[in-house]
């Protein structure tokens, strides 16, 4: 009798842990982040302009650059944020993001945002995609010399 209470004890605790554990699981309601390093630039040639410190992505050429990152279209209706740091007006960047069918036809296009505050990061808000069926979707970001690119966030 004292093994079957402490089995049933026990099978009690583990479907209170687990009823636990789901509810600090993350639900597809949760917005989907990716680091900026995980991108590319959009011409190859323009890889030495770029580089990367804890995530962000830093244009280090003397020039505006152009550089993408693609998402995972985990959802059909996407609301894109993407954190950027422009260090001043004359270093400013703009991004956009893009969704497309599955020949690549553009299906969604956000237009460009630029943060109006300068010397901090900022969180742009780009607006809301909807991806097509077998679709894609991607932000990029034009930055001017020393302007960064941090991560975008999708939900």
């Amino acid at each position: 009798m004292k093994s079957i209470l402490r089995y049933g004890i026990a099978a009690i605790a583990v479907i209170v842990i687990s009823i636990g554990l789901g509810v600090t699981v993350n639900s597809s309601s949760d917005a989907d982040s990716f680091p900026a390093f995980l991108g590319q630039p959009q011409a190859p040639s323009d890889y030495p302009c770029f580089v990367n410190s804890g995530g962000a992505v830093y244009n280090i050429c003397g020039t505006t650059r152009r550089f993408c990152i693609t998402l995972p279209a985990n959802h059909s209706s996407n609301t894109i944020t993407v954190g950027v740091r422009a260090p001043d007006i004359y270093h400013n960047l703009a991004c956009f993001g893009q969704s497309v069918t599955w020949n690549t036809f553009g299906a969604g296009f956000t237009g460009f945002r630029s943060p109006g505050i300068f010397g901090s990061t900022q969180w742009l808000l780009l607006g809301t995609l909807n991806v097509p069926y077998a679709g894609g979707l991607y932000v990029c970001c034009d930055l001017a010399p020393t302007s960064s690119v941090h991560s975008v966030n999708y939900l």
